[in-house]
């Protein structure tokens, strides 16, 4: 959803005219741009080495944000694998995993 955001702009309270007219122009581009973010928080058990969860956004993620691991091993997304279906990862060790998933578009 794209928020009109050229109307949210008081531009009528620049006293420059030149000032006015680049705010102005530069609030009409912005309200074209689709800055909408669809994002999920996740927890799960990461199995070693690798393994893969369902991918909660139903499209290729673009953002894969650990939060959180309770294990002292490493713990890295596979991005190249992951799909609409499933997110891939590799653990070095068991451990409880928490994570933002996200998509612009």
């Amino acid at each position: 959803m794209r928020a009109n955001r050229a109307k949210d702009v008081r531009v009528n309270v620049v006293p420059e005219p030149q000032t006015r007219e680049a705010i102005r122009l530069l609030a009409e581009t912005l309200s074209l741009v689709d800055v909408s973010i669809d994002q999920k928080t996740v927890e799960f058990t990461a199995t070693a080495p690798s393994g893969s969860i369902d991918n909660p956004l139903g499209a290729v993620p673009t953002d894969l944000l650990l939060t959180w691991n309770s294990g002292s091993g490493t713990f890295a997304w596979d991005y190249g694998k992951s799909t609409k279906d499933k997110i891939y990862y590799t653990s070095s060790q068991p451990a409880t995993i928490r994570a933002i998933i996200g998509r612009r578009g």
